[in-house]
């Protein structure tokens, strides 16, 4: 286990010159299974630390102050014959609920853990015209997978009561043409539909209240790899600030990136005080913070300029689905109904006016 060496005099030399630094790992990928060649490492690693001889002290053990691993949801190799195969949000959730069982053998689950790569698949540098399936991070199906497997694996995190933070693996390609499809939250100065998810998840508040939705699906409870067609999984995150202000974050998702279907949202918020609020409609879907579909529009141009590049710009930012109106509270509640399709997100923020 030449990587346990590593990590102990990795470990001396940090620690020796910042004693308050912290340092983790081991960062392994493949972990579906307990058999996978990454829980197995896993697995190697935490025994090490808990109860291996140190190869710098010879003492019990080595110093751990977090964890790591990586979660994918697919793996796609290059292919001119186009194949489906969809990412899923169940396999990207079982991958760190098998590292869970194996981190709590050990005693290490108040240990915070981040998923160092938390992605959909697992090419980055791969692309539309490599594997036609990839074309998937151009659009809002990125977004709301994201929004997907994140959700659910911190709703997992908090069964197991642990603290589990996915960490989006994403990068710039030079010279790369536009909507190439590579793993990038841009194209050629564009910001593409998972960068406007960052934005909403920017504005939530600090403190989480209860959220609850009758489409709410535990994907490991999925009989297959990507539920049934049609069963689109409808969740989020409610959130307040001290101000007195509620932002609720709602996403739609299905697996299959051709899922087209359109909901109809019933949402009650209650506890809002007051008589009054300012509402604000934030949505990413096919219409809506998309410059992929004006791209598309536009003809698909792999190098667009001028009036063409302004016009797909124009549409790379957060957009309202509706103008921000005041709305009644009855009783300090609002009630509200609106049109969610697969792979849309919605935020809406109720400002106390």
């Amino acid at each position: 286990m030449h990587y346990t060496i590593g990590y102990d005099y990795t470990e001396a030399a940090v620690h020796k010159a910042l004693p308050n630094a912290k340092l983790g790992g081991p960062s392994v990928v493949h972990t579906r299974r307990p058999d996978f060649n990454g829980a197995i490492m896993m697995d190697e690693f935490l025994d090490h630390c808990r109860n291996g001889v140190n190869y710098v002290t010879g003492k019990k053990g080595t110093r751990l102050d977090y964890l790591t691993w990586h979660v994918k949801g697919g793996g796609y190799r290059f292919t001119t014959a186009f194949v489906k195969q969809l990412p899923s949000v169940k396999s990207f959730v079982e991958q760190s609920k098998t590292i869970i069982d194996i981190v709590k053998k050990y005693g290490y689950e108040n240990l915070e853990a981040v998923l160092s790569e938390a992605d959909p698949d697992g090419w980055a540098a791969g692309g539309r015209f490599d594997n036609l399936n990839l074309n998937f991070r151009n659009t809002e199906y990125y977004a709301s997978y994201a929004a997907s497997s994140y959700k659910n694996t911190y709703d997992l995190a908090e069964r197991e009561g642990m603290d589990i933070r996915p960490l989006a693996w994403a990068f710039m390609f030079d010279n790369e043409r536009c909507f190439e499809g590579t793993r990038t939250f841009s194209t050629q100065g564009i910001n593409k539909a998972i960068f406007n998810l960052f934005k909403l998840f920017d504005k939530l508040g600090t403190e989480r209240i209860s959220l609850c939705s009758s489409q709410d699906l535990d994907p490991l409870a999925f009989e297959g790899e990507n539920g049934k067609p049609g069963e689109c999984e409808i969740d989020g995150w409610a959130t307040a600030k001290p101000d007195g202000s509620v932002q609720v974050l709602l996403y739609n998702h299905h697996d299959d990136f051709d899922e087209d279907r359109e909901f109809d949202v019933e949402l009650d918020i209650k506890n809002i005080g007051g008589d009054y609020a300012k509402l604000t409609h934030y949505r990413i879907d096919s219409n809506y913070s998309n410059a992929y579909a004006e791209w598309v529009r536009q003809g698909k141009p792999d190098y667009p300029a001028g009036a063409q590049y302004e016009a797909i710009k124009a549409r790379d930012g957060l957009e309202l689905i509706e103008p921000i109106r005041k709305i009644h509270l009855a009783e300090g509640a609002a009630k509200l109904s609106f049109k969610l399709p697969t792979h849309g997100i919605s935020l809406i923020l109720i400002d106390k006016t």
